[in-house]
């Protein structure tokens, strides 16, 4: 009796990459954090559970676009996987924050030569891959109120007779 096993080897996916771009002021390193959470085909983040990998900004200078790094995932089985990358939402002072929210589907398949393959990645339904968190810093302005008067010695003062510019 002859007993023959196949086995294919595990694959490895190329680096999931983002961008990370801050209008408004210069964005200092580790600013942002970005959370990449193993999910299922509905990519609800399910409470309590800790991501898989998070990474951080690096510093840029204002509209400056910083690459950003997640991770290369390693299967052992053929299947479809899915992911969630996300922003963390800690506020951050004069920053609006960026709610996207990337779903990752990955499908490895056997290549029938004893090698797992990814046949498909696709973000947000999409093969093109685009992961972009964009952010805007904006000032809530002061309001200031400037008060003064007018004194004139030797008569009445007229209504509207002088203005004055502030410079």
């Amino acid at each position: 009796v002859f007993v023959n096993t196949y086995t294919a080897d595990s694959v490895t996916t190329e680096t999931i990459m983002g961008t990370k771009t801050l209008f408004g002021r210069d964005m200092v390193a580790n600013e942002f954090a970005f959370h990449f959470y193993k999910t299922d085909e509905t990519f609800a983040i399910p409470n309590g559970v800790a991501p898989v990998y998070s990474t951080y900004n690096d510093a840029r200078a204002n509209g400056i676009t910083d690459d950003l790094s997640f991770v290369a995932l390693p299967f052992d089985r053929v299947g479809k996987y899915y992911y969630t990358i996300v922003e963390d939402q800690t506020p951050i002072a004069g920053v609006t924050l960026d709610t996207s929210k990337f779903n990752i589907t990955i499908e490895v398949v056997d290549d029938t030569n004893g090698k797992l393959v990814v046949k498909e990645l696709l973000v947000n339904g999409s093969a093109n891959n685009e992961i972009a968190f964009v952010n805007t810093y904006t000032i809530d302005p002061t309001p200031f109120e400037f008060g003064g008067y007018k004194t004139l010695t030797g008569r009445d003062l007229a209504a509207d007779e002088f203005t004055f510019n502030l410079y």
